[in-house]
């Protein structure tokens, strides 16, 4: 009889105490197992970066047409500066690794027929197309010396350069040669050309470049002098970063001086980024304000009177420059906050992708462990059933 009271006391509360205990568990891991998801899943969300606007730059003071004038004094008309350039033409060992490099015949009679072109615009019985040199004996050992280098290693190292490497590349540096050389009389062409290769860089395509920009030059300058061509290549060679610029800038702004003046206004150009700007985006925006007041001088004047309005604008526009390096300075200390921000909101996100991987992971073995304990209960409810059906059968 007692034995009897105790199991349907157990029927009747224990087990369905625990039967609820247990789906109530279930539950709570079940919304931890989704709660841990939904914290993984939003740590996988980007961190935007904070805006961070750069503020104006001070309009830059004007220097008047005036100023200038109380600082110049009547100046002779300037001669016009001219330029000399060379030439260079391939060696017969590099025409060796051409010729074995080469696509097809054809190809090869291609460049040739330009190596040739370059010959008539380079005579050999005028110019020197192999290097001659001397051994010299040291204490040590005995070593080669070039006396001059010949026009067809000079190629070579042009190739070399640009990374012209076929018949093909070779042809097409070959001939942005041949186009800017013909601009010049026999006497300026061997400048020329090593002005050429000296700006010839990285590839055929930017060193193609290179050269169409000094063929630009070409219209603002007499061809008799390829000075120009020389200061445009070595600025070009000196300034990667703003030679090329340099030259476009420079071609846009000299046909609006006198031709007499664009030797000297050249010089001026160069001098100037170097004393005052060491930056073309600063010098094009006093160009530019310079531009519109140059009818108010005589021809002769143009060079003198520019490089006087560069000094009287770096004079005027110093306290203009030092605020806009504090702007700069300003700026970019809140890219770096914006940055170190970021770091911290992907860090923090980290954090809780971690934390809700450990939920969840946490959750689905808690459910998993619960789960047993409920195919238990269900064991004992079938039981129960058996043992009713049975004893309604007797």
């Amino acid at each position: 009889m007692k034995h009897q009271i105790l199991e349907n006391f157990e029927e009747k509360f224990y087990f369905k105490t625990s039967h609820l205990f247990w789906h109530l568990l279930s539950g709570l891991g079940g919304l931890a197992l989704l709660a841990g998801a939904l914290i993984f899943l939003w740590g996988l969300t980007p961190s935007m970066k904070p805006e961070v606007k750069k503020p104006a730059y001070p309009a830059p003071i004007q220097v008047s047409a005036g100023e200038i004038k109380q600082q110049i004094t009547p100046a002779t008309r300037s001669s016009e500066i001219t330029a000399q350039a060379t030439n260079y033409s391939i060696s017969a060992k590099r025409e060796e690794q051409l010729s074995a490099a080469a696509p097809a015949d054809s190809t090869m009679r291609a460049y040739m027929a330009s190596y040739d072109s370059l010959k008539i615009l380079l005579p050999p019985a005028k110019f020197r197309w192999q290097t001659v040199g001397h051994w010299e004996q040291t204490w040590w050992e005995r070593k080669w010396v070039v006396d001059v280098y010949g026009i067809d290693d000079r190629l070579q190292s042009a190739y070399e350069k640009a990374n012209a490497k076929n018949p093909i590349a070779a042809k097409q540096l070959l001939d942005v040669y041949l186009g800017l050389l013909a601009l010049f009389p026999v006497d300026q062409r061997m400048t020329v050309l090593r002005a050429a290769i000296d700006f010839s860089r990285d590839d055929v395509a930017t060193s193609a470049h290179h050269v169409s920009l000094l063929r630009a030059a070409a219209a603002n300058f007499s061809t008799n002098n390829a000075d120009f061509v020389e200061t445009f290549s070595t600025f070009g060679k000196k300034n990667p970063r703003d030679g090329r610029r340099f030259i476009e800038h420079a071609n846009a702004v000299l046909p609006k001086f006198d031709s007499l003046a664009r030797p000297a206004t050249l010089k001026t150009l160069t001098n100037s980024y170097y004393n005052y700007f060491n930056d073309i985006s600063k010098q094009e925006e006093a160009t530019n304000l310079f531009v519109g007041m140059l009818n108010e001088f005589e021809p002769a004047q143009q060079a003198k009177v520019l490089a006087e309005y560069y000094e009287l604008y770096r004079d005027r526009n110093y306290a203009r420059e030092q605020e806009i390096t504090g702007i700069e300075a300003q700026y970019q200390n809140e890219l770096n906050e914006a940055e170190a921000a970021v770091a911290a909101k992907q860090a923090k996100k980290a954090a809780w992708r971690a934390l809700g991987w450990k939920i969840a992971a946490g959750s689905f073995v808690t459910v998993a462990f619960l789960a047993l304990f409920l195919v238990l209960l269900s064991i004992q409810r079938n039981i129960k059933m058996m043992r009713e059906v049975a004893m309604a059968n007797k």
